[in-house]
């Protein structure tokens, strides 16, 4: 895992070590012996590190950001529909489970309204480990230009914002798009001035150096393949 993980961020492999190594001294990471008496690694615990790797800019921090990234709830999706020259999208109220009509992921699908940031990333990642992932991109329609079968385009980005804990996960093909927002920043005008207020005020907080981090569904689907070896 460690090795497939630097491997597809390009990461030092020595680096990605320390955060496993500081996420199972948590029990952020399933341990066990060698050989036959491993234990098997789970979605879960991929899903750990890769949100361990790419939100920590430290590798001392990576307990801490799995704990205040992974349980980050849904806040509702965008959803984007494209027909010829008509376009719709939701908003108002936007629903907290995905509904990914047009490109649908049966296991992110049946997550729950209030599902979590690391819900959603183990629910792609198995999908990719059972072929349910490569099976609704197989499905997606394709365009035929004369004798020419053009194949749809598609994407998964996850993206982790900073220093303030914040996600989203974007799925996307032709003329289609759902992303799924993922935060404990109230929403409310007074709710969210009170915060404002309290993170000015509190010395430790995390300063003023913003970060994004994203990655695509080339990690999804090689952790996938990590999991089905």
């Amino acid at each position: 895992m460690v090795k497939r993980i630097a491997e597809t961020f390009g990461a030092p492999e020595a680096t990605v070590t320390l955060h496993d190594r500081n996420l199972a001294d948590a029990g952020l990471r399933t341990k066990g012996g060698r050989g036959r008496s491993a234990a098997k690694m789970s979605a879960t615990d991929v899903a750990n590190l890769l949100v361990a790797v790419a939100g920590s800019s430290m590798v001392k921090n990576a307990v801490q950001t799995v704990e205040d990234y992974s349980g980050l709830p849904s806040r509702g999706g965008e959803v984007s529909i494209r027909n010829d020259a008509r376009s719709d999208s939701n908003d108002g109220n936007p629903p907290s489970s995905w509904g990914l009509s047009a490109f649908p992921i049966p296991a992110l699908q049946k997550l729950p309204a209030s599902h979590s940031f690391r819900d959603a990333i183990v629910a792609l990642i198995e999908a990719a480990a059972d072929g349910s992932l490569r099976e609704a991109v197989d499905n997606l329609p394709v365009e035929q230009v004369g004798t020419n079968r053009i194949p749809n385009y598609w994407g998964i980005d996850v993206i982790l914002w900073g220093p303030y804990p914040q996600a989203a996960i974007r799925i996307y093909c032709k003329c289609f798009s759902e992303e799924h927002h993922y935060s404990v920043i109230p929403t409310e005008m007074d709710e969210l001035m009170k915060w404002s207020k309290e993170m000015e005020a509190d010395r430790n907080n995390h300063g003023d150096l913003r970060q994004i981090r994203e990655f695509s569904s080339k990690t999804i689907l090689a952790m996938g393949d990590l999991l089905k070896s």
